[in-house]
């Protein structure tokens, strides 16, 4: 038994928790994405089935029972943002192991089954630890601004493709040219950005959303109103740092808080 005690002392993060009263943020990012979206052949610079996978990745988050405030989805990235949830005692070894196992392991099913063949799809995952609501506005504003350097890049680089260009000549391009130079090149293009969905530019965010509806009493008859908590997926998310979309954020986190105390 002495022997048992002491492998189990040399589990190196099993002590490991994240402090119960702030808010975090586990961050699952795909393994080799670029390599498997050419795999699949998937549409550049953007292809809707790829995003509509995550979302439903996203989903079985809360599916399989976790609690997240909100998750914020864009590229091959989730960020599951947690504030009151205490799942396996916030121990660092099991979030990092199972939320990204989850999403792999949905994304994997989920693109095998539309492309009819065996696909393996792999998440990392990172912990970032947060102080407050104003920090999780904050990051999600980060992030956020990561997803629009993505959208400039990859239809930048698609544009480009499309003119005859070779990769290293696209490199050459658009090596050293700032945002404005990235945004001309499609408005060239499309006109205006706004000619483009706004998931490719701002994300996507799934989150918990108050419905209410009249249901009818299976025993008396009467008509009452049902109010449930639905997994709600917002497609025409705001900028996060517009008052719109802190506004969305507050609200999200004001019906969370409210279901919690009731539940």
């Amino acid at each position: 038994m002495s022997v048992l005690r002491e492998y189990k002392e040399h589990e190196f993060f099993s002590n490991l928790r994240i402090p119960p009263t702030i808010p975090f943020v586990i961050r699952c990012d795909g393994r080799n994405f670029h390599r498997l979206c050419t795999e699949l052949r998937l549409e550049r610079p953007y292809d809707e089935r790829l995003i509509k996978v995550l979302v439903r990745a996203g989903m079985e988050i809360y599916e399989a029972g976790f609690n997240p405030l909100l998750i914020y989805v864009f590229s091959d990235e989730l960020n599951i943002v947690f504030t009151s949830d205490t799942s396996f005692s916030r121990r660092y070894e099991k979030l990092v192991s199972i939320l990204p196992s989850i999403v792999s392991a949905r994304t994997s099913v989920e693109l095998s089954k539309l492309f009819g063949r065996d696909v393996i799809a792999a998440f990392d995952a990172r912990v970032v630890l947060l102080s407050d609501f104003n920090d999780i506005v904050n990051y999600l504003i980060w992030r956020q601004s990561d997803c629009w350097r993505n959208f400039l890049n990859s239809y930048a680089q698609t544009i480009l493709l499309k003119r005859g260009f070779t990769p290293r000549e696209i490199s050459k391009e658009l090596s050293g040219k700032g945002s404005e130079y990235l945004l001309n090149l499609i408005c060239s293009e499309f006109g205006s950005v706004d000619a483009i969905p706004t998931w490719q530019r701002r994300g996507v965010l799934i989150f918990k959303k108050k419905v209410t509806k009249i249901s009818r009493n299976p025993l008396t008859g009467t008509e009452v109103e049902v109010t449930r908590r639905v997994t709600y997926v917002e497609w025409n998310v705001p900028l996060f740092s517009s008052t719109e979309g802190r506004r969305l954020v507050e609200q999200i986190y004001a019906e969370y808080c409210n279901g919690r105390e009731r539940s």
